[in-house]
């Protein structure tokens, strides 16, 4: 069977809304934009626990950059795969990875706001060179090369809110080998990967299969839209389902300081003709990467199999609704003991030379034996210089 290459596969942006790479623009017209408010909103109680801040944990964001804000306490500047040749891995012209960014680490209204963000610039649909537009807008191979970036920089947390759909029939062909084999060296290094489990679209479906959330050690994150109702517009997600609220009062500003409630596309003179509100598992999935900094501070020692069981058992019914109060709250359950019989080693075939050492230290010591049998009778016998029972000339002395 052909495998279709990965770097045919690019990614969409998920801001479960109006897509906005519809439309590409190049790198130097205009980005995305936002429409301000005033102040966020208090975060409410759930979203944050009192016991930890996921301080001194990097979670690693790969999305379409992060840009700088005061709101984040330190942005560490990775690779820009979307223009290696020119890079500006801090630059957001979407706006996406600057929202997620601020849903896991701003200070006033963030999951973790102790935790360092790592910008891996990945996926753009604002910035786009139309003859480049499938590299620009990130393929499973550049996802596989920022995955082990990630890793080999420190994270211990990775994001991953921009997903690819593909019908069955076509994901059975694709190429993973890549994306295979950098999961597992996240794994074998110590950093979980949560990823949006996807949006409901034309091409984005229930039978759909998704990358990277449908990974078997990737957790897929949903979007909730009331407490334990999943959103209309959320898939399901894959094998490790967990679901967070997937609608934002409040993001940060990617052009400037400050909070957005709404995204565009400004026309010429700076008008947003049809904001965009904050929703998606997109903003759902670094609820969960926030969540895990948490554990991870008090828990530093935790795998991403203990990170994975650890949220799973905090999770509730139906859909794997998780909190940071419920997750810090839970207790990792200890292993089932292992109920298998003891295994029973049996004896081997009689070794040879042991044998007859045996029966010579046997033979030896029944030579003794006799010997000393034979010397207690002689000593018996033998008295005051004669054998008892022997006639002689001369008296006993």
């Amino acid at each position: 069977m052909s495998r279709v290459p990965a770097l045919m596969l690019s990614f969409a942006i998920l801001l479960a809304i109006a897509p906005i790479h519809a439309a590409p623009l190049r790198a130097e017209e205009r980005c995305v934009a936002g429409i301000p408010l005033s102040a966020a909103p208090p975060p409410p109680d759930s979203a944050r626990s009192p016991f930890a801040s996921g301080a001194g944990i990097t979670v690693a964001v790969i999305d379409t950059g992060v840009a700088p804000h005061e709101q984040l306490t330190e942005v560490i500047p990775g690779s820009d795969l979307v223009s290696p040749e020119a890079p500006a891995p801090l630059h957001d012209c979407d706006g996406h990875g600057t929202i997620v960014a601020g849903v896991i680490g701003a200070r006033d209204y963030g999951v973790a706001p102790g935790a360092r963000i790592l910008s891996i610039r990945q996926s753009s649909s604002a910035s786009t060179h139309q003859d480049e537009e499938s590299r620009t807008r990130g393929t499973l191979a550049s996802l596989a090369q920022a995955l082990r970036e990630a890793v080999d920089r420190g994270a211990r947390v990775i994001n991953i809110s921009v997903v690819a759909c593909l019908p069955p029939e076509r994901a059975h062909a694709l190429d993973t080998t890549a994306l295979d084999a950098a999961l597992d060296h996240a794994e074998r290094h110590g950093a979980v990967v949560i990823a949006a489990a996807g949006n409901r679209s034309v091409t984005c479906t229930d039978t759909s299969v998704v990358y990277p959330a449908y990974s078997p050690t990737v957790i897929s994150v949903g979007a909730l839209e009331e407490p334990h109702s999943l959103a209309p517009y959320s898939l399901p997600g894959g094998p490790l389902r967990l679901a967070a609220p997937g609608a934002l009062s409040a993001g940060l500003n990617p052009a400037g300081p400050g909070w957005i409630k709404a995204v565009g596309i400004p026309d010429p003179s700076g008008f947003i003709t049809s904001p965009q509100k904050l929703k998606g598992t997109s903003f759902a999935a670094p609820v969960v990467s926030g969540i895990a900094a948490l554990l991870l501070e008090r828990h530093p020692y935790y795998s991403p199999a203990q990170v994975r069981a650890h949220l799973l058992s905090a999770a509730q019914p139906p859909h794997g609704a998780i909190t940071a109060q419920a997750a810090i709250a839970a207790v990792l359950p200890p292993p089932l003991p292992d109920r298998s019989p003891a295994p029973i080693t049996l004896p081997g075939p009689p070794d040879s030379q042991a044998r007859a050492k045996a029966l010579l230290l046997m033979g030896l010591a029944c030579v003794g034996v006799l010997a000393f049998s034979l010397s207690a009778g002689f000593t018996a016998r033998y008295r005051g210089g004669r054998y008892r029972g022997a006639k002689s000339d001369s008296p006993a002395a």
